[in-house]
């Protein structure tokens, strides 16, 4: 599972590390023993670079800076927050079997959230890209 610092939110944006993974075997393991809000960002290579300033270049520096912005206060609740960039993935709980999970929503929204883990049903958060102070809201009504 990919876990970008704070100083590093932007370094999924080079072309090299760009890619949602539609096929094959997922790539990273979640594991959900306890309170999960799990950011993904699905692109093709070089779809930013293809147009820098464009709406999709915006989407993902927005992303980028509110995940950032919400660390600390993640950290203090105790909260875990991996950012995948595949659309598949493993999830981990003990005690139970390993499981793929997509993490596209209903919305079809290629950034998002889940909220996983803590004894509780996963739940999406529709809409794309969230701000800082309604993550952390929603994470604690939901934990």
């Amino acid at each position: 599972m990919r876990f970008l610092p704070l100083g590093l939110a932007l370094a999924f944006l080079s072309p090299g590390a760009l890619g949602a993974q539609a096929t094959g075997a997922p790539k990273d393991t979640v594991t959900t023993d306890g309170p999960t809000l799990l950011a993904f960002i699905l692109l093709v290579p070089g779809e930013i670079n293809a147009a820098p300033s464009g709406d999709l270049a915006v989407i993902a520096d927005d992303f980028s800076y509110y995940i950032g912005s919400a660390l600390p206060a993640f950290d203090s609740l105790g909260i875990r927050v991996p950012l995948t960039l595949d659309s598949v993935i493993v999830l981990r709980s003990g005690g139970v079997p390993d499981r793929r999970f997509r993490v596209l929503g209903p919305d079809s929204i290629r950034v998002g959230y889940w909220l996983l883990g803590a004894g509780r049903s996963p739940r999406y958060l529709p809409g794309g890209v969230r701000s800082s102070a309604d993550l952390i809201r929603e994470a604690c009504r939901h934990f």
